[in-house]
């Protein structure tokens, strides 16, 4: 089985945890995809609860999910996602492979070389993934993280899975590479669900922003100076999840990390019309008024939880 939370599940690994956890990426692989496996440890309900635990309690590295973003759509790509598309797959290997072009142009090859699409798009064509895995292996990356990738890209077929190798090649050059610790926006607790967890992929997350953004003078204000109108509910979803949402309270830190993240956020805010100068104001007026944000999600949240045991008597 991959069933729908075990896929989830595998993506939430190559997504947030990546390089920065190999073995807890790993241990994740094949608890979601060995069934010999699951049923030994406990069931499937145990293994997700302790899957879940565990990636929650890891290190994190997003790398992967922002160099995957960015080789889809960044317009600094443009010209190599063209170029890309003429190539043989040999010729997208040997670029993936080479260490003195940019990771993003790396990652970028990778992709159009493993022969999986994002969703139902027609773009990279078919794809070697075994030459490509092993051409990573011959580069020096671990074969468990490889095999890890190799069913986890076949299982989910999400793009973002060939990331990984792609980021752990680059991130083994940096000698100095280490966890850190760092503060994160304090979450307050209703009903046990953290108000960071409203955010622009929840529903009532949606509803609460979109109040945040009209009843925030600063937040409205902000958003009337640098986003589009028709871009204007877009921007303050992206602008709350990477004010509390996305900050990471342990983290690999490596030498590329901060520059892949920032493109990967830029990429984000372009794709809804927002220009990269406007992104640091729009996520320091979030970052100012959280507290307001918090007490209109524990509002919304609490008349929705209201609502439903209402629902649920009669």
């Amino acid at each position: 089985m991959v069933d729908a939370r075990s896929a989830r599940l595998l993506v939430i690994a190559f997504e947030d945890i990546g390089v920065a956890s190999p073995g807890a990426l790993v241990n994740a692989v094949t608890a979601c995809t060995d069934p010999a496996w699951r049923k030994q440890a406990g069931g499937n309900t145990a293994v997700v609860s302790s899957v879940a635990r565990m990636l929650a309690d890891a290190p994190k590295d997003r790398s992967s999910d922002y160099l995957i973003c960015t080789a889809r759509g960044h317009p600094s790509l443009a010209e190599t996602r063209q170029r890309l598309g003429s190539l043989p797959v040999k010729a997208r290997i040997d670029m993936a492979a080479d260490t003195t072009l940019p990771v993003t142009g790396r990652a970028t090859a990778a992709w159009y070389a493993s022969g999986i699409e994002w969703g139902q798009e027609q773009r990279v064509g078919l794809g070697d993934l075994a030459s490509l895995l092993a051409t990573f292996q011959d580069l020096g990356a671990p074969g468990p993280l490889l095999e890890a990738t190799r069913i986890a890209a076949r299982r989910t077929r999400e793009p973002i899975t060939i990331m990984v190798p792609v980021v752990w090649l680059a991130a083994d050059a940096d000698r100095h590479k280490h966890v850190v610790d760092q503060p994160v926006p304090a979450s307050p607790v209703v009903d046990g669900v953290p108000l960071f967890g409203l955010d622009m992929h929840t529903r009532i997350g949606r509803r609460a922003i979109e109040l945040f953004a009209k009843e925030n003078t600063a937040v409205s204000s902000c958003l009337d100076q640098h986003v589009p109108a028709r871009s204007r509910r877009e921007a303050a979803y992206l602008s709350a999840f990477y004010a509390d949402a996305a900050p990471l309270s342990r983290r690999l830190q490596w030498f590329q990390a901060d520059a892949i993240e920032k493109l990967g956020i830029e990429n984000d805010f372009l794709s809804v019309g927002v220009m990269p100068d406007a992104v640091p104001a729009l996520l320091g007026s979030v970052r100012d008024n959280l507290d307001h944000l918090n007490a209109i999600r524990t509002r919304v949240l609490t008349a929705a939880l209201r609502a439903n045991s209402t629902g649920q008597t009669a």
